[in-house]
């Protein structure tokens, strides 16, 4: 709570029992294996157990682990610029069950705290995210996914996911008529919940760049290594590579 805006905070080894708020621009928090790939030769770490939330711009997480026994590993709510996560570990997301549907996220880029906002500059690296999973759901789909964007009528800009491991991706049960789907990278700009798109204009992805990540082990009916998304109403611009 006493952090100002660019400092560095430097995290020790140990179990943090606590979900986390980054709300601080330029803020880093810096754990003991900063610098080390998430599936690199680690130390000890650093493990925040509840998760990680970040609304401020300008944010670096370098370093620690985070685990969750609900629906977020980390989660980026208000379409923030400028965020990095990298070096991390995320891991065993147990989810949870929201209306008809059961989701779990490693790293979940859904930004319903912000409206026709424009996101720019988010870089996803070097991280480890194992072990994403739902409980059963006896009353509609279950979606486990290792990095999902959902922009919820905000426009993102530069994103980067690169030379990320993302493993073990496997749903509970969804009811029958319905399905389980285990998606290592998902981007998606629908309004799946917003009938009419009540909020306005779609939002936009432009200059997406997923390249040279690891995926393996993603369990479900439906299996997808990359999804891409976009309502037919919205227009494509940019390029994606």
């Amino acid at each position: 709570d006493a952090a100002n805006t660019g400092d560095t905070i430097k995290v020790k080894p140990g179990t943090y029992d606590e979900d986390l708020a980054i709300t601080t621009e330029g803020l880093t928090l810096e754990g003991p294996n900063a610098g080390t790939p998430g599936d690199g030769d680690r130390g000890p770490e650093a493990t925040i157990k509840q998760g990680l939330e970040i609304t401020a711009d300008g944010v670096r997480i370098d370093g620690v682990e985070v685990t969750n026994a609900d629906t977020n590993g980390i989660l980026l709510g208000s379409a923030p610029s400028g965020v990095v996560v990298t070096n991390t570990v995320v891991r065993d997301i147990k989810g949870d069950v929201g209306g008809s549907k059961a989701a779990g996220n490693g790293i979940n880029l859904q930004f319903t705290g912000a409206f026709k906002k424009t996101s720019t500059g988010i870089e996803i690296s070097n991280n480890l995210i194992r072990d994403i999973s739902t409980p059963d759901n006896d009353g509609g789909d279950a979606d486990a996914i290792g990095v999902q964007l959902l922009p919820r009528g905000n426009d993102v800009e530069n994103l980067l996911i690169r030379d990320n491991v993302i493993a073990d991706i496997q749903p509970g049960t969804a009811s029958d008529g319905s399905r389980s789907e285990a998606r290592a990278i998902s981007i998606d700009t629908q309004f799946t919940d917003t009938p009419g798109g009540s909020r306005g204009d779609f939002g936009q992805a432009t200059s997406l760049n997923i390249s040279d990540n690891e995926m393996d082990n993603l369990t479900a009916d439906f299996a997808r290594a990359i999804a891409l998304f976009e309502d037919e109403n919205g227009d494509t611009q940019g390029d994606t590579n």
